[in-house]
């Protein structure tokens, strides 16, 4: 093993990187930057490309004992891999200023075996970010060039106190929790694969929900939506076919929280009880839409169509928009 501090130097060029402890079985705590690994050996490992750089990437392959490791850095022309080994992994992605803006190269993290959790945190940037993007296998945005993820148990991404606009186009088929924390956010989500969880700050936030193009439900994991303080506004559109499951679990203790719910050009089947609202599809399959009783509006508009309402209960004032077509209430 390393005993002692050591420093690389690759020199001039491109060059490759490869620093193994695959055959370590034990719990290791370490740190990772553009610059140097700490944490599993006795000794630091230094690393830099003196007139050259890493483009031929840097591949960190751990051992199976269970690892918790940070990284906080990445430089310039080193696209880097992090291959956490085979037992139970916690991965935390966070620069030293709590933001993501020191990594200036890719990033991947290869989860490999065992339940491993990813937490990739922009908590202390105050910088408005509109262009994050989050997919069922990448992060972008947010002020980096990119973090691509797999084998992941637990992803876990703290957006920082901006106002901030994100892009959910996927989730994993795990599970994903995203805080949007201060400021106000603008959350767009297309669909979701796993437990997807958002939980918004105490600003009024913006949920957008599907997408009105969709031809059938793209939410085959849950999706639970949680609501600050303040009045926040909840926009689901509704495919009419397949099935999905969203939990509106609003918070806010005041300001006036919203709930607006779009239909489709088709025939729309709705049926509203107390806390719910659901649309009853072809083949037993059902779109529903739960929602505390803290939401003060309900609003569905079901466009045009003909299309049926069955309206047992409710809990919050509500308006229906049936639109064009031969409509039942």
């Amino acid at each position: 093993g390393i005993n002692a501090e050591l420093i690389l130097d690759a020199g001039e060029d491109e060059n490759s990187l490869i620093i193994s402890d695959v055959a370590d079985n034990i719990a290791n705590v370490g740190r990772m930057t553009s610059s140097q690994l700490t944490g599993f050996s006795n000794g630091a490992i230094n690393y830099v490309a003196t007139a050259g750089n890493f483009l031929g990437g840097v591949d960190i392959r751990l051992g199976s004992g269970g690892n918790d490791i940070s990284v906080e850095s990445i430089a310039v022309n080193a696209p880097t891999t992090l291959h956490s080994g085979t037992g139970k992994d916690q991965i935390t992605v966070e620069d030293n200023a709590g933001t993501l803006h020191a990594f200036d190269s890719s990033l991947i993290v290869d989860g490999q075996a065992g339940i491993n959790t990813l937490t990739i945190s922009d908590a202390a940037d105050n910088s408005n970010n509109i262009n994050g993007v989050l997919t069922e296998n990448s992060l972008t945005g947010l002020g980096m060039v990119g973090i691509a993820y797999q084998n992941i148990s637990l992803l876990d991404i703290m957006l920082g106190g901006g106002n901030d606009v994100f892009h959910v186009i996927n989730t994993h088929q795990q599970r994903t929790k995203l805080n949007t924390a201060a400021g106000t956010a603008e959350i767009n989500i297309d669909s979701v694969s796993g437990l997807t969880t958002i939980i918004a700050g105490k600003e009024v936030d913006t949920f957008n929900v599907g997408l009105t193009t969709a031809i059938e439900s793209a939410f085959s994991g849950v999706l639970n939506l949680e609501g600050g303080e303040s009045g926040d506004q909840y926009n689901v559109n509704i495919a009419s076919k397949g099935n999905s499951l969203i939990n509106i679990l609003e918070n806010g203790v005041k300001g006036s929280d919203e709930l607006n719910i779009t239909g489709t050009n088709n025939t729309d089947h709705f049926l509203l009880r107390r806390e719910f609202v659901a649309l009853l599809n072809a083949d037993d399959k059902v779109e529903r839409i739960n929602y505390t009783n803290t939401i003060e509006t309900l609003k569905i508009d079901s466009l045009d169509g003909d299309d049926y309402f069955t309206v047992d209960d409710n809990s919050a004032l509500t308006e229906v928009n049936t639109g064009k077509g031969k409509d039942s209430v």
